[in-house]
């Protein structure tokens, strides 16, 4: 049933590129392999927009919509460092890249 709706609400032209994959799991790792790559001008654009950032005539609750969105957004874009050691006190998961 996932499958499904994955195929029914994905762009068409993706469609073939998943359609006989067998999982759910499967296409959600296909499709997140080739899309999710994350850029220096998309971060560069994200942390710009976020900076330019002005109420201007919005009112309070869209504007802070608005900032909220852009921060989500810049935040999923940031790539973590992955450590394996488990006994690690040096808060690496825990930085920014």
């Amino acid at each position: 049933m996932i499958c499904s709706w994955i195929l029914n609400v994905i762009e068409p032209k993706l469609r073939s590129s998943i359609a006989y994959v067998d999982t759910a799991k499967l296409m959600w790792s296909n499709l997140k392999k080739c899309y999710a790559v994350s850029s220096a001008p998309k971060l560069h654009q994200l942390k710009a927009s976020l900076a330019d950032c002005k109420q201007g005539g919005m009112n309070v609750v869209d504007f802070y919509s608005n900032v909220t969105s852009l921060s989500s957004e810049l935040e999923s874009q940031i790539r973590r460092p992955q450590y394996t050691c488990k006994k690690c006190e040096c808060d690496i998961g825990g930085q920014v890249t």
